[in-house]
């Protein structure tokens, strides 16, 4: 009965209104899946939602600084020549660049290190605009299943729609990912940018690490250079980077003997008393009472019970034992080292600056 009375329509109508019959027979004959009108809400959703991004966006390309100690939070808006002029800029930080200015490098390390700080502040930028693209982003693309009244099934059914697998689906992840197709699909230079600034990032990121490594492996040939005329004749690498346990968690404990290639730090160690020529040391841990003195060979005076900080002083050992007397009349012979005196600037060792 129900087909009858719809061609029984068709044939009353007239001819402008065929084509609304038409549309009306298949709603009747193929009614809208669930999934179906979920995904029509959601199309009117992330449009709404694109819309106010669009206009938020409007005033241009995102620059934005975060609030720091010495600044307040600030955001300028670049043109589209703006922004070519600052990619200009940008393509100079390449590695092929990089390497052919750190391989004819001949100006003073303050020069480099102001040149790393430079590429640091950069990157700093760089992040904190996409961070902020990606905050509006998520601040506008919260409420999805809220706004749509989605059930768990709805949801999980909706992701997969997505590709977004059970474990991540959220309505955060689902919603964001649906505000950013869309808004990227209305504003298709505005995507270019994200994924310059995401590109761009990179880059300043492995240049801060080449730039960083050529200073440190500069200053550390310098550092070793001064090491070795200041009594350090062996020394040929540092024993506080890596994997390799600190002075202080070592020799005293296990008794064995340090190398006379490297360079140590006095970090964790205190101060037992002073003696002729120099000081003995104890580490400053709650088990230091299992480990032995060591001596240091040096003409700085100290305090009984002075701690020395990461980096404050530098030694080296060159085979020699020190004799001292224990507390209980004993003589002990102990590892001895030598202090290093530099006076030399570093700006990126890590006592430098």
């Amino acid at each position: 009965m129900k087909y009858l009375i719809l061609i029984s329509a068709l044939f009353l109508t007239s001819c402008a209104s065929v084509e609304n019959i038409r549309d009306s027979v298949k709603v009747a004959l193929h009614p809208a899946t669930e999934t179906e009108k979920i995904a029509v809400k959601v199309d009117d959703w992330a449009a709404q939602k694109s819309a106010e991004l669009s206009e938020l966006f409007s005033k241009g390309f995102p620059i934005h600084r975060k609030r720091s100690s010495s600044q307040n939070p600030s955001t300028e808006w670049l043109s589209e020549g703006e922004l070519l002029d600052l990619k200009l800029v940008s393509e100079r930080v390449s590695p092929e660049n990089l390497n052919i200015k750190l391989e004819n490098y001949d100006k003073s390390m303050k020069i480099l290190r102001e040149t790393y700080d430079g590429i640091s502040e950069t990157l700093t930028v760089i992040t904190n605009s996409k961070d902020f693209i990606d905050l509006e982003i998520n601040r506008s693309s919260f409420s999805l299943v809220r706004d749509l009244g989605m059930n768990t099934v709805q949801l999980l059914n909706y992701c997969k729609s997505l590709g977004i697998i059970p474990r991540d689906c959220s309505d955060d992840a689902a919603g964001q990912a649906t505000v950013r197709q869309k808004f990227y699909s209305d504003n298709p230079s505005f995507e270019s940018y994200y994924n310059w600034l995401g590109d761009t990032q990179d880059a300043f990121k492995s240049a801060k690490h080449t730039v960083g490594q050529f200073g440190l492996g500069r200053e550390s040939e310098s550092y070793l250079t001064s090491a070795k005329r200041s009594g350090c004749e062996s020394a040929t690498s540092f024993n506080f980077w890596g994997n390799n346990f600190a002075l202080s968690r070592s020799t005293p404990y296990s008794g064995e003997v340090p190398s006379d290639e490297s360079i140590y730090d006095l970090a964790g160690f205190k101060v037992l008393q002073s003696t002729r020529g120099g000081v003995l040391l104890m580490p400053n841990y709650q088990d230091s009472y299992r480990a032995q003195p060591i001596f240091i060979r040096t003409e700085k005076k100290y305090v009984d019970g002075y701690t020395f900080k990461d980096s404050e002083q530098l030694v080296c050992f060159n085979g020699r034992m020190k004799e001292y007397s224990s507390v209980l009349g004993a003589n002990r012979k102990i590892y001895s080292f030598h202090a290093i005196t530099d006076n030399n600037e570093y700006y990126f060792l890590p006592w430098g600056r």
